[in-house]
Order: C-alpha cells, then structure tokens, then sequence
C-alpha cells in the first residue's frame, strides 16, 4: 500500500513539473481546457444524457427499457464529446496531423458495437437465467434424494441394531418393527400351554 502511494506521488510530482515547464500560453490553454471540460459536462452532456433517456424510458417497454438506457447514455455520452472532431474544429489546412483520423468512421463503429452488445445482451441473460435455473432445481433435488437415501439407511441401521429386532412389512405395505418382545410374548405362551397339559 505504501508502495503504490510513494509511486502515486512520484508520477503525480514528475507530472506538475513538466507541466509548469510549458510556456505560460500553453499552461493557460491547459486549464481552461480541464475546467471547460468539467463545466461543459456538468452543465451540458449529462443533464442532455438524461433528459433523453427519461424521455425514451418512458415510452419503452419494461424487457427493453435497461438496454436501451444503457445504449443511449453510452452514444450519447461519446457523441456530444466527439462534436469537435465530428464536425472538424479546430482544423488547420497546415496541421493535417491535428485530427489525422476517420472520426465518423470510428464513430459508426462504436454505435454498430453498441446496438449489437445491448441487443444481444437481453437474450444472452435471458438463456443464462434460464439455464442456472434449471440447474439450481436439479441440484435440489439431487441433494434431497440422497438426503433421503441416508435417513433411510440410518433407520435400517438402527432397526438392525436393536436385540433382536428386525424390520417387516405389512399387509398394508408399511414397515414396521418385529423385535424380541414378540418372540418372548410366543415363549409365554408356549410354556403356560405346556404346564396346562401336564
């Protein structure tokens, strides 16, 4: 943590002095150009970013409305920001290297990656639910299968624990529990018939 700190101030130092070794012109131009871009932000490209996607919401429906907000606040974001070099300010016949770039080509590439992303991304999640659900279930009752197989074999174990005892069916079909006493309650009575007959 320190680490990183130490390497935060030193890059962050290094940074401040080559910057105050522009010219004064150039140091000028850079400050107005970071203030200008925090004002024209907070005063222009997110209040329109939101306006448009309220106003868009609204009229949407529900499976739609979250892909469609996130696309606009991506195009519309990126695109008022791009108006400069959009519209070829600050061009000078003399400087081509200051906008050397196919900026409507690049700008046509972001919004074809942008529909594409967020008009897939619906299905995609869907599919994704869809399949977790479906496993979710089947692990449930996977585990409430063996579950069930181990309280029965430990209900077995016990019946075949106990003195004597075993485990019997009834007429019926349910278990039920035959142990010693029964054999004991039959020994009974085969005595008193015994002494009954001498």
């Amino acid at each position: 943590m320190r680490t990183r700190l130490l390497l935060g101030v030193l890059a962050g130092a290094f940074g401040a002095l080559r910057f105050f070794q522009r010219d004064l012109a150039d140091i000028v131009n850079a400050v107005l150009w970071l203030v200008g871009g925090v004002l024209i932000h907070d005063a222009i490209i997110a209040p329109l970013t939101i306006a448009v996607t309220v106003l868009v919401a609204k009229v949407l429906p529900a499976g739609v409305r979250v892909r469609v907000t996130v696309a606009l606040v991506v195009l519309v974001t990126v695109t008022v920001t791009a108006v400069p070099v959009l519209t070829g300010l600050g061009v000078r016949p003399d400087n081509p290297t200051l906008l050397p770039r196919n900026y409507w080509g690049g700008w046509l590439v972001l919004v074809t990656l942008v529909l594409l992303v967020t008009g897939l991304a619906g299905p995609v999640l869907r599919g994704w639910r869809t399949r977790a659900g479906r496993g979710g279930r089947s692990a449930g009752q996977r585990s409430d299968q063996q579950t069930d197989r181990a309280q029965g074999g430990a209900t077995r174990a016990e019946d075949q624990g106990k003195p004597g005892g075993r485990t019997v069916m009834s007429p019926g079909g349910h278990q039920r529990e035959d142990g010693g006493q029964d054999a004991q309650e039959s020994g009974d009575e085969t005595g008193h018939g015994g002494g009954t007959g001498r």
